[in-house]
């Protein structure tokens, strides 16, 4: 019997709660048996510009590469209304269609019982620890999760007679920056609260890191500051210490009943349902409690070392090139290395094209017909002279039906190639062996130096030249464009840093102490000594990294300097 192909629609892979989400999806792949097509694109309609431009992957999802589709609804739709995600649906119409997060007609919808969970974080903060003050930070207004979370926090408050209080009650949007800039905000107005809860991880972490980052600047009890808790049990959760209480998603539960329920719809035995999931109160210190955790869990869990390995691999091979043929040598190095074992790079037939998400709600828009296969890695090895009967193909096949594998399963992640505001092509990659953190840092460093190889070969098909200023524009775009991606190296230092300083306060605490032997002393300064090294590493990928974009900025702006004289 063929092997079912499935289609799932995420809002990236790496550095948040999705990452275990993108971890469980494989599995239950595994366990099921079939194909994935993983469209990593953005939350639609996001502020964020480079968001918008990620959003053109969910224009490549093919009726005759996928059997039936996931989408993680809560996530893509975190910023639009029901009609609007409405109108983004019937690009999927005659798709067997299952919606994780939010409610979809005709489809199997399975929903997480995020009221029940983060009602029972508010009550453990009465309760337990006897809070009255408790600041709320809200979700996306659009967002029906955030909505429900919103409304248990002011139940359980109405249910313990605490009067709602709106000068602690903030409008989040489930951003890592906003929960930045409302902490620190609340430090300078000196808004006080017993503790504060998220509607999830990622503005909690932000929050975090204001408290850390203005501990100097401005007079507060930090420690007061920080009782906090978030939800969702982000992988980034890791990388911070006090470990902070949040709730748990339930998340190989549903990326099992996602496939099962899909797969059994596919073959005629199952029907549209709607699936409830609980959610689960985890309580680490953050509320005040001690955690079972301690700082063991970092090493144990090996989360920073597979960061740095990862990392370093991808860096003794630096990508700085804006030659192609030395560009792909460089990619099938950089493949074997990593142990990957297919990838694709191609760009739309008939040049660049512009593109905004707000076309995605119209089913007439559609992308380029065709694409040219520029480069192919498959089964561990560079194909050197593409087949000309193969090397033009329909942009939404992705790949050339021959490097679609039938005899082993797959998991094919696409992620669009653009520049500014035009878009060159796609880049699709065999994840099925790939750590999150890993797949991440190839798709980081290969991707932006063909973004600025893809254009220059662009410009020159075309013989036109941007005029100078907008060249600069280009250049300034190129480096903010990996900001972000940096930010789990920054978030690695800050939880390495924090280690740190606890192995001080322990080595502190040993001075005068008869029971505490030589041999112990060595072995806290050897663990001293072995996250000093980690901190060095870190900071030296992020030099590496900066300085790589760096010189891509240098090479294009030569190229293009060269071509106006």
């Amino acid at each position: 019997m063929r092997r079912k192909t499935i289609g799932v629609m995420l809002t990236g892979i790496n550095g948040s709660y999705l990452t275990d989400f993108w971890l469980m999806m494989k599995k239950a792949s595994e366990k099921h048996n079939c194909n994935l097509f993983v469209y990593d694109g953005r939350a639609l309609k996001h502020s964020k510009d480079t968001d918008g431009k990620h959003s053109i992957i969910y224009n490549f999802v093919n009726k005759n590469r996928i059997d039936g589709l996931v989408i993680f609804s809560s996530t893509i739709a975190n910023f639009i209304d029901d009609l609007e995600f409405d109108l983004f649906l019937k690009r999927f119409e005659g798709i067997p269609l299952v919606s994780v997060g939010r409610k979809v007609p005709d489809a199997i919808s399975i929903l997480v019982d995020s009221k029940e969970g983060m009602k029972e974080q508010i009550r453990h903060l009465i309760n337990h620890h006897g809070y009255r003050k408790i600041a709320f930070v809200k979700g996306p207004e659009t967002n029906l999760e955030a909505l429900e979370r919103y409304e248990a926090y002011l139940e359980v408050l109405e249910e313990n007679n605490i009067k709602k209080d709106p000068d602690i009650i903030f409008q989040g949007d489930f951003i890592f920056h906003t929960g930045y800039e409302i902490m620190k905000n609340i430090i300078i107005k000196n808004t006080e609260y017993d503790a504060i809860v998220f509607s999830n991880d990622d503005m909690a972490l932000g929050a975090a890191s204001a408290i850390v980052d203005l501990s100097q600047k401005y007079n507060f009890d930090a420690a007061k500051k920080g009782i906090m808790c978030g939800f969702d049990d982000s992988i980034n959760l890791k990388f911070t210490k006090p470990y902070i209480t949040t709730v748990r998603q339930p998340f190989e539960e549903i990326c099992n009943l996602s496939l099962k329920a899909l797969l059994d719809k596919i073959d005629g035995k199952g029907k549209e349902k709607v699936y409830i999931v609980p959610s689960v109160l985890v309580i680490r210190e953050s509320c005040g409690c001690k955690s079972e955790k301690n700082l063991s869990d970092i090493s144990d869990n090996n989360i920073l070392d597979n960061y740095l390995k990862s990392s370093n691999i991808m860096l003794d091979e630096n990508v700085q090139t804006y030659s192609l043929e030395e560009l792909y040598d460089r990619i099938t190095k950089l493949l074997k290395l990593c142990n990957l074992n297919s990838l694709f790079i191609s760009k739309y037939v008939g040049g660049t094209i512009l593109y905004k998400d707000e076309y995605l709600f119209n089913v007439s828009y559609d992308i380029p017909e065709k694409s040219e296969l520029l480069y192919a890695f498959y089964n561990g090895e560079r194909i050197d002279c593409i087949k000309e009967d193969i090397k033009y193909f329909d942009t939404k096949d992705v790949v050339p039906d021959s490097y679609i594998p039938f005899e082993k399963r797959f998991i094919y992640l696409l992620t669009p190639l653009f520049f500014d505001r035009e878009h060159l092509g796609i880049m699709c990659v065999d994840a099925t062996n790939a750590n999150p953190l890993e797949l991440q840092m190839l798709k980081i460093q290969v991707s932006n130096s063909l973004k600025g190889a893809l254009m220059l070969l662009e410009r020159g098909n075309v013989k036109r030249l941007l005029p100078e200023n907008e060249s600069l524009a280009l250049l300034g775009h190129l480096l903010g464009n990996v900001s972000h991606d940096l930010m789990t190296p920054i978030m690695s230092i800050s939880g390495a840093a924090t280690v740190l300083e606890d192995l001080v306060d322990e080595y502190k605490d040993s001075i005068g102490d008869r029971d505490v032997t030589i041999e112990d002393h060595h072995e806290i300064s050897n663990e001293m000594k072995k996250w000093i090294k980690r901190i060095k590493d870190f900071n030296s990928h992020i030099s590496k990294a900066v300085s790589t974009v760096k010189n891509q900025a240098v090479r294009l702006g030569l190229d293009i300097t060269n071509k106006l004289s």
